[in-house]
């Protein structure tokens, strides 16, 4: 899980993945911390009223992501990421066995964080809200 987690983190590569968490099962897309932080800003944004505090809101958090890129000045041939400790997944769902997934819609899911060391187990593919159907979401870059 790691290397798809680096991956995602150094080239931008989106895969579907279902997690068990504690006993409990979360589903969605592996993003990048970078791409994480951003939609994370643009989201906590949307519900600000001025225009100006949202901007500046949505940069501040999009800044907390520069700590998984490649910093300035260093080859990014050369330079080695520490290991990565936090999964990040866009269009997550939560799934209990009998259960409605939250949320239960076909829309999008939700931003999720998660330290890798609170992970039971992996698979590939991500799980659909609708009953009887599972979706294997393909890589992206």
């Amino acid at each position: 899980m790691a290397n798809l987690i680096d991956m995602a983190n150094e080239h931008g590569i989106e895969v579907g993945v279902t997690l068990t968490v504690g006993g409990s099962i979360v589903s969605g897309t592996i993003i990048s911390g970078v791409r994480y932080f951003e939609e994370f800003g643009q989201l906590f944004a949307t519900g600000l009223n001025d225009p100006e505090v949202a901007a500046q809101t949505a940069t501040a958090f999009a800044g907390w992501g520069q700590i998984y890129q490649t910093p300035e000045g260093v080859d990014a041939g050369t330079f080695r990421r520490p290991a990565p400790t936090y999964i990040h997944l866009r269009d997550a769902r939560f799934f209990g066995v009998g259960q409605t997934p939250i949320p239960a819609t076909n829309g999008p899911g939700f931003l999720w964080r998660g330290k890798i060391s609170a992970v039971d187990g992996f698979s590939l593919g991500s799980l659909s809200p609708t009953p009887g159907r599972t979706s294997v979401s393909t890589l992206r870059a």
